[in-house]
């Protein structure tokens, strides 16, 4: 009977651990490159892309699709939101440090475009903006 219990309890214990493995997969994620907190009046795709790993800058690339003027974007800048510092995003910004935590804004047709956004990763990122 004692050998039975023992059995048991090490049966229970082996299946609580394999539940806790599982659970430790499950919550266990890869992190985003990026997220986009939030965007007002942009209508304009945008699109992050991660050129290399060892820089540790961001350009702001715009791109109008065929003969679309209407809404030409000008005035682009990106805000550091951890300093408050602002810069110029074209050609491209100073080096900076990663995780980046930052805002766009730009002027269009339709007035001030704001997007709020963080980069998680390293790298030498383009954020692509391109017209619809």
């Amino acid at each position: 009977m004692k050998k039975l219990f023992i059995f048991c309890l090490l049966t229970l214990f082996a299946f609580s651990l394999s539940a806790q493995e599982q659970d430790t997969v499950k919550t266990e994620k890869p992190e985003k490159a990026y997220e986009i907190i939030y965007k007002i009046n942009i209508d304009e795709n945008v699109e992050f892309r991660n050129l290399g790993k060892k820089a540790s800058s961001i350009t702001v690339v715009y791109r109008a699709v065929g003969t679309q003027t209407k809404s030409k974007v000008r005035d682009i800048k990106i805000v550091n939101m951890e300093d408050g510092q602002m810069s110029r995003a074209i050609p491209q910004t100073e080096s900076v440090e990663f995780p980046f935590w930052g805002k766009l804004t730009f002027k269009s047709s339709k007035g001030l475009s704001e997007m709020e956004f963080k980069i998680f990763e390293q790298g030498y990122w383009q954020i692509i903006l391109t017209t619809l």
